[in-house]
């Protein structure tokens, strides 16, 4: 009598990333470059599946499972789905996440990101496996608060955070074993929504000080005696980076510089956007003011700044102002953006209330003078010098490793899950 066969139990891997990311896109590294990285680095197979890995990225595509959005969802760009009450963009995430849930195999630990991990994560779940998400944003109940204020403030389109945006994320934080935020700001108000503080986790972000350093050689006196013959070339130089949209706070910016009446200053707007009333909006605050949007290599744009602001009303945490300040300039942020941690208000930088164009007016004045500017500048590229890639990596494989099981490689034995870092 013939033995039955049985097929061979599936390959239960250590470890999946999920980012609805390009790794490495424009040459850049990123959050989600960086944290496929320090999972490889615990668990060398770990699965990473990615919307795509651009050249030159440091993973091979080969080693990913790519989930790419549907031809006709990127021919529709920029078009808002009045009947569902969706943008392109939440379709697009939306359609990650089911995907990356069906190609999603058996795994000791799943980790996603918010707002594209809720199919995932249930899949995981229903696989045994533990999860992790990492929280790029505040509270999206929160965010659209801050955003229905800006349109009373300004008008312009519904808020991009829809009810079904906010039920997405509200599941991914219930199905979620941990919850890496990369603020202080953004951990404070997770456990204010009710999430379990032992549940919440802290990682800081780093950046990349060769890419991103000052014109000239840092910190020389030859340095800061060119940057200053080519402010009085070009002007007083004032930059913003970052999608233009309302939530960035942009018409604040634009108001303060517009009232602060700077001589020969200029204000660059650099990101764009899709939607035709924010620049209509740009142009109707600007008055007389040298007020303009730009595009293009983010590096040449901070290489033409005197000074960088990131004037939103709700941010994460705010990469562009790390990335600003290893270029070594000073960097004007709000209260409520999460990179306000980093900054020693009026040593490496200026910390002002969010919706206050007074307040930001006065710092831009108090640096046109170039010894400030100079002097803030120096302690902004220390402090951007301090905060390396290679500690987040480290930080974000120890959270990791706590969460594997103590059989799976990479994993740590632990009496329980890893506590919240100071």
């Amino acid at each position: 009598m013939a033995t039955p066969t049985t097929s061979p139990a599936p390959v239960r891997l250590a470890a999946t990333f999920c980012t609805d990311s390009v790794l490495g896109r424009f040459g850049l590294g990123g959050p989600g470059l960086y944290t496929a990285r320090a999972l490889r680095r615990v668990v060398p197979n770990a699965l990473i599946i990615a919307r795509d890995v651009a050249p030159g990225a440091g993973i091979a595509a080969s080693d990913c499972r790519l989930v790419r959005p549907a031809w006709w969802r990127r021919t529709l760009r920029g078009t808002r789905f009045h009947a569902l009450q969706l943008r392109p963009q939440e379709l697009d995430r939306l359609e990650f996440d089911r995907k990356a849930a069906r190609v999603l195999t058996p795994s000791a630990l799943v980790i996603g990101e918010n707002s594209t991990s809720r199919a995932t994560f249930e899949r995981a779940r229903s696989l045994g496996a533990r999860t992790i998400l990492l929280q790029h944003n505040p509270p999206f109940r929160r965010m659209r608060a801050e955003l229905e204020i800006e349109r009373q403030r300004w008008g312009g389109p519904p808020p991009i955070v829809t009810e079904r945006l906010i039920e997405q994320c509200d599941a991914e934080l219930l199905l979620a074993d941990a919850v890496v935020t990369f603020s202080a700001r953004v951990a404070r108000e997770l456990v204010e929504e009710g999430v379990p503080e032992e549940r919440v986790v802290r990682a800081q972000f780093g950046v990349d000080c060769d890419r991103f350093r000052p014109r000239g050689s840092a910190a020389s006196s030859d340095a800061e005696n060119g940057a200053k013959s080519d402010t009085a070339r070009r002007g007083f130089t004032v930059v913003s980076v970052g999608w233009l949209n309302t939530r960035k706070g942009y018409p604040d910016l634009v108001t303060a510089f517009r009232d602060a009446h700077l001589p020969a200053a200029r204000l660059r707007l650099h990101g764009g956007s899709n939607d035709r009333f924010h620049h209509d909006l740009v142009a109707r605050l600007r008055g007389d003011a040298d007020v303009a949007v730009v595009r293009g290599p983010v590096v040449d744009t901070l290489a033409e700044a005197d000074v960088f602001v990131l004037p939103s009303v709700s941010e994460g945490f705010g990469l562009a102002a790390l990335e600003a300040m290893a270029c070594g300039l000073p960097v004007v942020v709000t209260d409520h953006c999460g990179v306000a941690q980093n900054i020693v208000d009026g040593e490496n930088g200026f910390i002002v209330p969010a919706r206050d164009p007074a307040a930001l007016g006065e710092v831009l004045g108090r640096l046109t003078d170039p010894e400030v500017r100079a002097a803030v500048g120096r302690a902004a590229r220390a402090t951007a010098e301090s905060l390396s890639w290679e500690s987040y990596e480290e930080r974000v494989g120890t959270i990791c490793a706590g969460y594997l099981p103590p059989s799976a490689p990479g994993g740590v034995p632990r009496a329980g899950p890893v506590g919240v870092p100071s």
